[in-house]
């Protein structure tokens, strides 16, 4: 497979541009031109250490959640300069899915976690664009904070705001939740897991009943791109998770 038969299978599997307007990343083919493909890295961030590393594993193609490039144009200078360097030196390709991921129906982050910690019959909630962030319903058997943190690959979780308790009805947004605290308080769900809220939506979180548990907002965002792995695996191409952890 080459990297633009790649790029095609990607696109087609993650509806790409259906988030085109919404989605401030480039998503899609970065950087890269066609050669054969042999072994896909997968990472969380076009970091220099993920870059690296995928290089060390002898990849060809770098698969990520959070790529080079947002919004506007930006000179190729300091962190982004070494970044580009260093794919282009290895000569690997830079694949980068961000709201697409988020919001597919079943590779998504949430779709995963949901999964995982047994939700049944999903329903989509925190829309953006043509899509929804985030998935809320009851849980097959009632969690707590810690059960939820030890099921998702967490020793604990890294916050737990209001009370901690059996909860029932969840709702799961991976990585900032902070803007759908509102509609979780509206969806009268007894917690929000998630990768991370701000301090200006705690008091609304305990004035409104809403417990959150928080797991870190890296941790939250390898669901999907390990989902993508299994899938890129299938097509007979050997494959390499890259995790470069963050305390955030």
């Amino acid at each position: 497979m080459t990297v633009f038969e790649l790029k095609d299978f990607l696109d087609e599997l993650l509806d790409v541009q259906v988030f085109q307007s919404a989605d401030a990343s480039l998503n899609g083919l970065q950087v890269g031109f066609d050669k054969e493909v042999s072994t896909v890295a997968f990472a969380e961030d076009a970091c220099v250490q993920s870059i690296k590393a995928a290089a060390e594993a002898g990849a060809d193609f770098l698969f990520v959640h959070h790529g080079l490039f947002w919004g506007s144009a930006k000179p190729v200078t300091g962190a982004l300069y070494e970044r580009m360097k260093l794919l282009l030196d290895n000569k690997m390709a830079l694949y980068a899915c961000h709201l697409p991921l988020d919001c597919h129906k079943s590779l998504s982050h949430n779709a995963c976690m949901a999964s995982i910690l047994g939700m049944k019959n999903p329903e989509p909630f925190a829309w953006v664009g043509n899509g929804a962030a985030g998935l809320y319903g009851e849980l097959e058997k009632p969690l707590n904070a810690m059960e939820i943190s030890t099921l998702l690959g967490r020793i604990e979780p890294v916050s737990v705001i209001g009370c901690d308790r059996k909860f029932s009805r969840i709702g799961i947004i991976s990585g900032d939740g902070n803007s759908d605290v509102p509609e979780a308080i509206d969806l009268k769900l007894d917690a929000l897991v998630t990768g991370e809220v701000h301090y200006s939506s705690c008091k609304d979180c305990v004035d409104g009943a809403l417990s959150v548990v928080t797991m870190g907002h890296y941790l939250t965002e390898v669901f999907g791109v390990k989902a993508v792995m299994k899938r890129v695996k299938e097509k007979g191409l050997n494959t390499v998770f890259i995790d470069v952890p963050s305390s955030l």
